[in-house]
């Protein structure tokens, strides 16, 4: 059973974050405070991150897996049906709930994230797993170098914090993740910064799905999560909404 947490009341709503990160990152940010007078916010650790358990079998981490886990964290709230918000990985996972589960999604909301497979191709996927393969330290020095040669010391220590045997097998299980097309019965926003390398695509895909779509302007990938100035009234907003008429 993957671990979660429950805060407020109200209509459910199921955040889930992206490759690496925790569900600490929605009580960091401000999301739980955000939503948690007008909904239940169910917060969510993926498997293989935070407190949850850690796998090193790839077929834990297939979407089909991985959209199980989170019904299984409904499941144990006594829920039939919830809105998922996610983020990045967690926004995959998302739409795959809406594409296979939709009669248990009420409303989806994605940030930094579209409805295909591996965004920089399956390829790229496995060259991540070999990374892993020589642990933690040599997928951080990896982005040290790409990043211009300094990290924060506490995002340093967020990333060192994964299991690289599970990191590996997420990499390898995500190379096998393809497109799907959610339902057109479960409500969707997107929202992604206009400087994150997906937004062409994630902006194409909210189009061809008759999304509600935001770009924010001159933001990069998690950059757009954090600025919740501006994504938190976009979210709520809709969430409000679409639960609102979902419940009449």
């Amino acid at each position: 059973m993957l671990h979660f947490e429950r805060a407020g009341s109200g209509p459910p709503v199921v955040l889930l974050h992206g490759r690496m990160r925790s569900s600490a990152d929605w009580v960091r940010y401000g999301y739980v405070a955000g939503l948690a007078d007008a909904f239940e916010v169910i917060t969510v650790d993926v498997l293989g991150h935070g407190q949850s358990p850690r796998s090193a079998a790839p077929a834990d981490y297939s979407l089909a897996a991985m959209e199980a886990d989170v019904l299984g964290v409904l499941d144990a709230c006594g829920l039939a049906r919830a809105a998922v918000f996610g983020y990045s990985m967690g926004g995959r996972i998302g739409f795959g709930l809406a594409a296979h589960h939709p009669q248990r999604v009420t409303a989806l909301v994605t940030g930094g994230a579209g409805p295909y497979g591996p965004p920089e191709g399956r390829e790229a996927e496995l060259r991540l797993a070999a990374t892993f393969d020589d642990g933690i330290g040599a997928y951080v020095d990896g982005l040290v170098a790409m990043l211009g040669g300094s990290i924060s010391a506490r995002y340093r220590a967020e990333l060192e914090a994964n299991d690289a045997a599970s990191m590996a097998a997420l990499s390898r299980g995500n190379a096998e993740w393809v497109d799907v097309r959610p339902s057109p019965h479960v409500p969707l926003l997107m929202f992604a910064g206009t400087a994150d390398p997906q937004w062409a695509r994630i902006a194409a895909s909210a189009g061809a799905l008759g999304a509600e779509l935001h770009g924010f302007a001159g933001l990069g990938h998690m950059a757009d999560l954090a600025r919740i100035d501006l994504a938190l009234p976009v979210v709520r907003g809709f969430l409000l909404r679409q639960l609102h008429a979902d419940a009449a």
